[in-house]
């Protein structure tokens, strides 16, 4: 049976049962699979271990620089660069290009995620950063 996860990035991941054994096989790209590393692998992990708390928590609310689009009907998650203001808020700065390029996740502070039921968020929109 197989099935996909709806997860930008984080493609491809694979988990299986083979002869009663866990398997896990995360993406190539360093970025899609820290992702899936943070929402996959990390809560289950913990949920294996009997750890009941979740472990990722927002960090840094902060105001998105700019609108964002998202493919409807999957989480996308964004790398964001964080800028201070001067009154000492925060504005979310999205990185944005291929997964496969370690700059988008080199030069990210932490990433937001946009929830798989929305298309997008808009500019100035709150967001809830996870930093890295």
């Amino acid at each position: 049976m197989s099935q996909g996860i709806t997860i930008k990035p984080g493609k491809p991941t694979i988990f299986a049962v083979v002869e009663g054994k866990p398997i896990l096989g995360l993406p190539g790209h360093p970025s899609s699979s820290f992702i899936i590393t943070q929402v996959i692998v990390k809560p289950l992990v913990e949920k294996i271990i009997g750890i009941r708390e979740k472990s990722i928590k927002c960090n840094i609310k902060a105001k998105l620089s700019r609108n964002l689009d998202s493919d409807k009907g999957r989480e996308e998650y964004i790398p964001v660069r964080l800028i201070e203001t001067a009154e000492k808020n925060h504005i979310a700065e999205p990185i944005v290009g291929e997964s496969a390029m370690i700059s988008t996740f080199v030069y990210a502070d932490g990433y937001i995620k946009i929830d798989a039921n929305k298309e997008g968020l808009n500019k100035e929109e709150t967001v809830d950063v996870y930093l890295y």
